[in-house]
């Protein structure tokens, strides 16, 4: 239906993302990679809409608010995460600096729920919570800007994060995602692992209340007084199998947050029901069987990454060597049968 190709030979997608232009309806795709560009691809028109430049190393993944799509955060490979308003082409927020990651990020995640909250994890081992609400007011502006007005548009520092823990895992963390007000987070040691920041249960989750502000208003420091030692509560581990020490393996849950799929180093994909958190998958999909692959005549190339239908009829899974296995549901189970 459609190709783009980049005019740098040399580029490599790492990640890609749907978004929408609110103003057009045009469906936009938006991906990153090694150059650290930001391209944004208007699937309408055929046309580039816009490539956005600002970090100095590679961009290893993309989030897309779940309600306001022109905002779509970044994390990369230069130790910062970035706010970018799609509408306008301007950076409104760097996530960067004291408290922020001292290593690559590897994964970012907007709150499912519409509220200006972001996770990210990486390879200093750290899950971090960003509460960007305090900088409703330079977002405002960043939707407003226009280049002809002779000004730059004045991006904000964010160097403090919400809510900070290393606790959680002890290497990598490729991939983190939202279940409610509680995180699922991997790392590479062969498990998932479902936990909720303490203070977030004390305070139905409003992150910010537990917050100490420093007095200087938008833009200032805000520094969470919880020690990091102590301030996360283990709901569950979720046991998978054949992912030790393979990283950039990454999970996916359904949009209605039921199910969680998984990838495997042997090409098989594990189901998991986040309805209740069983740590045992509820299935395991492999491919068919074709021949030369593998020497049982199975499939066997690890899967990077997964995606789930919106109904969860559906599950893609990706593979090393760039192949897709497709897995639907069988016809006439019920949809409470996984």
């Amino acid at each position: 239906m459609q190709i783009f190709e980049d005019r740098d030979s040399e580029e490599e997608y790492y990640i890609c993302r749907w978004s929408l232009d609110t103003r057009t309806g045009a469906p936009w795709l938006v991906v990153a990679g090694k150059k650290a560009l930001l391209v944004v691809i208007n699937c309408a028109t055929g046309m580039l809409d816009a490539c956005l430049e600002g970090h100095g190393q590679s961009i290893n993944d993309i989030s897309v608010h779940p309600t306001q799509p022109e905002l779509v955060v970044t994390a990369s490979k230069d130790h910062s995460l970035r706010l970018w308003n799609l509408q306008t082409g301007v950076c409104v927020l760097v996530l960067h600096g004291d408290g922020g990651h001292r290593s690559e990020v590897l994964t970012t995640e907007w709150c499912p729920g519409g509220e200006l909250i972001l996770v990210s994890g990486g390879m200093d081992d750290y899950v971090k919570l960003w509460d960007l609400r305090k900088y409703n007011n330079t977002i405002n502006k960043s939707r407003s800007w226009q280049k002809s007005n002779g000004k730059g548009f004045v991006t904000k520092r964010v160097q403090i994060p919400a809510f900070s823990s290393q606790g959680v895992h002890w290497n990598y963390v490729d991939c983190v995602s939202w279940m409610g007000s509680c995180l699922l987070s991997k790392s590479v040691d062969d498990k998932i692992i479902c936990w909720s920041p303490k203070y977030g249960q004390r305070r139905n989750s409003k992150f910010s209340e537990v917050l100490v502000d420093d007095g200087g208003g938008e833009g200032s420091d805000v520094r969470n007084v919880q020690r990091p030692d102590d301030d996360v509560t283990l709901i569950q581990t979720l046991e998978l199998n054949v992912t030790k020490d393979v990283w950039w393996m990454r999970f996916v849950v359904d949009p209605g947050r039921t199910l969680l799929a998984q990838g495997t180093a042997h090409g098989y994909v594990l189901v998991y029901d986040l309805t209740t958190l069983n740590p045992k998958p509820i299935a395991r999909l492999e491919p068919q069987r074709q021949r030369g692959k593998g020497e049982d005549g199975l499939r066997k190339i690890l899967v990077r990454q997964t995606a789930i239908s919106f109904d969860g009829n559906t599950i893609i899974s990706c593979h090393e060597d760039g192949s897709l296995t497709r897995f639907d549901r069988e016809t006439g189970q019920k949809s409470t049968d996984r």
